[in-house]
């Protein structure tokens, strides 16, 4: 960190990261389910990420966001986005059933301070 020589390069790195965990949960599901590290991320983006007033950050904080509570979405409405052109498909796996219950759950308990962080950022948002 204290070598990143503006906050633009900075901003970079942390698009980079929050990328890279959405396209990791998508890919490979399995392995980040069963290694307990989810938490611990998704716990780095609502500190961290949620309350960046950098746009570049916040859009890709919302994205994973966007990723992770698929797990609650029924299968017609995950057909349907995964048909599209554009989109890195879900497909989560019957054999995690049970760690995507636990995600759930973890969700569950922090779904009002996810919500809150997301609406106070929208909020100071220019329009």
């Amino acid at each position: 960190m204290n070598k990143i020589d503006s906050i633009e390069r900075f901003s970079y790195l942390l698009d980079d990261f929050m990328g890279m965990n959405k396209r990791f949960f998508l890919y490979n599901a399995s392995i980040v389910l069963s290694s307990g590290k989810l938490p611990s991320i998704i716990e780095i983006t609502i500190n961290v990420f949620m309350g960046c007033d950098i746009p570049r950050v916040a859009k890709a904080a919302y994205s994973f966001f966007d990723t992770i509570f698929m797990v609650y979405w029924p299968s017609e409405h995950l057909q349907h986005r995964n048909n599209k052109e554009d989109v890195t498909p879900f497909l989560p796996k019957p054999e995690d059933a049970t760690d995507y219950q636990a995600l759930k759950q973890f969700l569950l308990q922090k779904l009002e301070q996810i919500l809150t962080k997301m609406l106070d950022h929208l909020g100071k948002a220019p329009t």
